[in-house]
């Protein structure tokens, strides 16, 4: 089966993994967990890790910021699940911090193929992304602008 961790991993033949830790990553921040590896002696894919983004003004990402799981070696192997990203703005002033145009890019924790891994966890602090950049973050984030 496939690593679970912000979402349930799937299985082929066997259970996929389950859901463990919290949405907020304050409290704890986890890696992702490797798929099942098969009968056959192949390997499952790779837990995503943890990146934290500790931002003093302004975010600006014109690519990705991926943490995802890797997939398994063959068919009958799962992937491994997508791991945490923490971004936090600590800009001193909130007014200030909101004069700045913040840019996403693309941000994904998503879980390997080859028995589809479970997403990982998002969290975003001391900036609101906009309904056109949570398009392009998977799985979507938790947000809670702290003063």
């Amino acid at each position: 089966g496939s690593g679970g961790y912000g979402t349930k991993g799937e299985g082929n033949d066997g259970e996929g993994g389950e859901m463990y830790g919290e949405e907020t990553l304050l409290k704890q921040i986890h890696f992702g967990s490797g798929g099942g590896g098969s009968a056959f002696n192949y390997i499952g894919g790779s837990g995503g890790g943890i990146i934290e983004l500790i931002i003093e003004q302004q975010l600006i990402n014109h690519g990705s910021i991926q943490s995802n799981g890797g997939k398994g070696v063959d068919a009958w192997s799962g992937g491994g699940s997508g791991g945490s990203i923490l971004i936090e703005l600590q800009c001193q002033s909130q007014s200030y911090s909101n004069e700045l145009k913040q840019t996403f890019g693309t941000i994904t924790c998503i879980g390997g193929s080859g028995g589809s891994g479970g997403k990982g966890r998002i969290a975003i602090y001391g900036i609101e992304p906009s309904s056109n950049d949570v398009k392009k973050i998977n799985p979507k984030p938790f947000n809670r602008l702290h003063k």
